[in-house]
């Protein structure tokens, strides 16, 4: 299940943005093959390269000539025609998932999955964005050229993959799918219920950083989903080595509002465990009217006085709304929080107990968020198919050592809600954390983005990003349910992440492994960014023009829906809401240069660079002197002038003393100059660009540091 959040930059920049030109394959170990593939485009507008893996994490421009084939076969007919690119020879190929078709701009999203002899690679997804025309004009996605070496024959099958994954479970768990369900009463639907267990035979890509780029090793093995119920309610994501049927990898994908490994002492606050707190009085003359959909009014405990839908049956009114689109269904847990429950109910359709008040944020709440997601990004709940919306309240959340009630969750078909210890939160019912869980939902079926390092980085940040377009008037996550007896606080500052202890700039991110590899902590760069973009201001001296939330809400959804991966991280997060922003409002509009300045600002990737710009050397270098000898992070300020037809100055800076390596490289990759190598000071250092002997075009500065890549392109005018 994914979670909410946690309370606890300067990016691996391979992008490279080449405009008008042919793509420049920015890492200087790029192979031959993959150089001369690229000259096999007419055009390469924008390009995000791992350094790490040596292949595109991002294409976009002219990359295939327009076809009437199916957008599936254009997409295979790419992937195959770019294998030296991609470097994927011998077994590998890519199987076709699935094809979202994209009525608003009649262009095709083919999501295909990277596989080795038939066994699919771990997070190994690749998009193919073809237009009306059956051009591919963009390419996004994650590709591991060496998994082809890993052999798929397994020793252990798939039965006995799933039993050592079950006896790897916490003592005390039951299997969602074993549990009891909740019995049906009358005409109403029994609640649903989680998938059985899998076990899929996978590559594995074992990860030796947080940001999951450098990888250690690969190994062949059983992905086992199990979901478990009660006590330890988890949807673990185990990882079981197809040769020796031991269990390497896990973690709990289940979506939750805080962390999990949090101390167990709670107090106890709002009793919501008798069934006479939550069904209310008994029924009055609601015994004499029509059964069927209705609608009731409540007191909430955070909203006041709402209206929402509701069904009669047998004189109790039930949270259970028909009233429109996908139904919204509403139930507790029994007295431990940790068990199935019944349907919250009232006698005369006034919910007003104090125990009934979290049921009725949650309930008006979730018909919000369908709403908002219908009215404003055209999408029928979070499968996009009005697939019904399922809460309970009263939940108990396994932290390691004990019960929590401050939680809340999304596992995979419903969501769950915490009543709070009455210390640290009353109850997790806010309308953005509402959003939040939601939005997990929509992630899953959208982009799916894996709940671990960087990508669930990404999802926590993508839930916070539209909770706050929900509940719109802040940009605080959390403000009603967290410590309530100090005003004012919130559990997450997406304005100002390091206030709710998050990194607000790739620089300052979490590289451990707690948290899943920091996914609530390192959400806080990606809030960062889309605050900035909304709102604008200047922040680590770039300047970003505000857009406003409605533009905002547009492209991170647009980018959600059909640009990010399963495996989509920090850069990769930038080219898509660029290419989001450029379909919505044009590759060269203010809005997208303010969408690429926002992600600069975090140090993901550079600002937009415009022709003509030409800001005064003396002034950035002064201003990176302002911060003394060792400025805060590394930098590579530009060339000046540019364009140049002669001598241009090269200015970057270093936190501390490294071995530097800065060139220039023309369009197809080739290094044309190197102007500075060996070791450096930290500080300000300026080199000298000789264009005078180049031919005029487009080329790329490119500066490395230590592991960090930098680039800056330059035009050379005759």
């Amino acid at each position: 299940m994914r979670s909410f959040f946690s309370r606890s930059g300067l990016a691996r920049s391979t992008a490279v943005a080449c405009a008008l030109g042919l793509a420049a394959a920015p890492a200087a170990s790029a192979q031959d093959g993959s150089r001369a593939a690229a000259d096999r485009f007419d055009r390469v507008d924008d390009l995000a390269w791992s350094a790490e893996r040596d292949v595109p994490v991002f294409l976009a421009g002219h990359l295939r000539a327009p076809s009437k084939a199916s957008p599936a076969t254009i997409a295979e007919a790419f992937l195959d025609e770019q294998s030296a690119l991609f470097q994927t020879t011998g077994p590998v190929d890519f199987a076709v998932e699935r094809v979202d078709e994209d009525a608003a701009f009649g262009s095709s999203h083919v999501r295909v999955m990277q596989e080795v002899s038939g066994v699919p690679v771990f997070g190994a997804e690749s998009i193919v964005h073809i237009d009306p025309a059956g051009a591919v004009y963009a390419y996004g996605g994650t590709v591991y050229p060496e998994a082809a070496s890993v052999p798929t024959a397994p020793s252990v099958d798939a039965r006995a993959a799933l039993a050592a994954a079950k006896a790897w479970l916490p003592k005390g768990s039951v299997l969602a799918a074993e549990a009891l369900a909740m019995p049906e009463d009358g005409p109403l639907l029994a609640v649903a219920r989680a998938a059985a267990p899998t076990a899929r035979l996978v590559v594995y890509p074992v990860a030796a950083d947080a940001d999951g780029e450098a990888i250690a090793e690969y190994r062949l093995a059983y992905h086992v989903d199990l979901s478990v119920e009660g006590a330890q309610m988890a949807r673990w994501q185990i990882f079981v080595d197809a040769e020796t049927g031991a269990v390497f990898h896990a973690f709990n994908a289940i979506h939750t509002a805080t962390e999990r490994d949090v101390a167990a002492d709670f107090t106890p606050g709002i009793d919501l465990s008798t069934e006479a707190n939550l069904v209310g009085e008994a029924p009055l003359a609601a015994a004499f009217a029509v059964d069927g959909p209705t609608s009731s009014s409540g007191t909430s405990l955070y909203r006041g006085r709402r209206t929402f839908g509701s069904y009669l049956y047998q004189g109790a009114y039930y949270l259970y709304d028909l009233n429109g689109g996908a139904d919204v269904r509403t139930y507790y847990s029994t007295s431990n929080g940790t068990g199935r429950g019944n349907w919250v109910t009232d006698g005369d359709g006034d919910f007003r107990s104090n125990a009934q008040k979290p049921a009725v944020d949650v309930h008006w709440g979730v018909r919000r968020v369908y709403d908002y997601y219908k009215n404003t990004h055209g999408r029928l709940s979070y499968d996009g198919n009005n697939a019904f919306l399922q809460s309970r309240i009263n939940a108990q959340f396994w932290t390691g050592s004990g019960y929590s009630p401050n939680n809340a969750s999304w596992n995979g078909y419903e969501m769950a809600y915490g009543n709070g210890d009455g210390s640290t939160f009353r109850a997790l019912v806010d309308l953005d954390i509402t959003a939040h869980e939601l939005t997990h939902g929509v992630t899953e079926y959208t982009a799916g983005l894996i709940y671990q390092n960087a990508s669930g980085a990404l999802n926590e940040a993508v839930s916070d990003i539209m909770a706050a377009m929900v509940d719109r008037n802040d940009w605080l996550i959390g403000e009603d349910s967290y410590t309530p007896a100090t005003s004012g606080d919130a559990l997450r500052y997406m304005n100002n992440p390091p206030r709710g202890d998050q990194p607000d700039n790739y620089g300052s991110r979490y590289t451990g492994t707690g948290d899943n590899g920091g996914v609530h902590i390192n959400s806080g760069i990606f809030n960062k960014a889309a605050y900035m973009m909304a709102a604008g201001g200047t922040f680590r001296n770039v300047s970003v023009s505000g857009i406003g939330r409605g533009r905002t809400e547009r492209i991170w959804y647009r980018a959600l829906s059909r640009y990010f991966g399963s495996s989509t991280g920090y850069t990769g997060a930038r080219s898509a809401c660029i290419r989001a922003s450029s379909d919505l409002y044009g590759a060269n509009s203010w809005i997208t240069n303010s969408v690429k300045n926002a992600f600069a600002s975090v140090g993901i990737g550079a600002r937009a660079f415009t022709e003509g710009d030409d800001t005064g050397r003396e002034a950035l270098v002064e201003t990176m002197l302002r911060a003394g000898d060792a400025p805060a992070e590394l930098a590579l300020t530009g060339a000046y002038p540019n364009p140049t037809s002669g001598l241009s100055t090269v200015a970057f800076a270093l936190p501390e003393a490294a071995d530097v390596e800065l060139a220039a490289y023309d369009v197809l990759g080739r290094r044309v100059a190197v102007l500075a190598s060996g070791a450096a000071e930290a500080g300000t250092h300026e080199a000298t660009f000789d264009a005078s002997v180049l031919p005029a075009g487009l080329y790329v500065v490119r500066l490395r540091a230590g592991e960090q890549v930098l680039t800056q392109r330059v035009t050379v005018a005759r």
